[in-house]
């Protein structure tokens, strides 16, 4: 149960720190190469950055699309995520879910490696970490059944954690 509620808290849902995550992005140059000169800001400046990237609205407008589609997987998929949960088990879903979060942190890490060039990869990254989060926290939700009278007070846990995640992209921030 302990493993579940940090599951929960760090890879359910993180997509709900977007504000956080959507500074990084600009700071990191994701579709900056679409700011011209008359529409850009110095936004994404850092004072101690080797690099500078222009910021402007659509490259935000962009990149809220990513968050978008995003979190509407997480919340679209739940109904699919039942059906199949109750064919299938928790097992292959939570496999699923994690693999498709890892695969979303590679895009990530990918994408990062040349914004200009690799930015299209942040939709399917976002899009799959929005899946495989709520994979992840929709078979933990059977979990508190095992503990009787203490089952109100897991779940509280589980949905407290899930909501927390929010909280794990401005602590990458914080750290870097």
């Amino acid at each position: 149960a302990c493993t579940a509620v940090v599951e929960n808290l760090f890879f359910s849902a993180v997509l709900l720190g977007w504000g956080s995550l959507l500074i990084m992005l600009k700071h990191e140059g994701f579709y900056s190469h679409i700011c011209t000169g008359e529409n850009s800001t110095n936004d994404s400046i850092a004072v101690d950055s080797p690099h500078f990237y222009p910021s402007c609205v659509e490259q935000e407008e962009i990149l809220n699309l990513g968050f978008t589609i995003g979190s509407f997987l997480l919340s679209a998929t739940t109904l699919p995520l039942g059906i199949l949960m109750d064919r299938f088990g928790p097992r292959p879903l939570r496999l699923v879910g994690s693999a498709s979060f890892a695969i979303s942190c590679v895009f990530m890490a990918l994408a990062a490696y040349n914004p200009p060039v690799l930015s299209p990869l942040i939709f399917l990254g976002l899009s799959l970490n929005g899946f495989g989060g709520i994979c992840l926290t929709f078979t933990s939700l059977t979990l508190p059944n095992m503990f009787g009278n203490l089952r109100s007070t897991f779940m509280a846990l589980m949905i407290g954690s899930y909501a927390s995640s929010a909280v794990t992209f401005p602590g990458v921030k914080v750290r870097s």
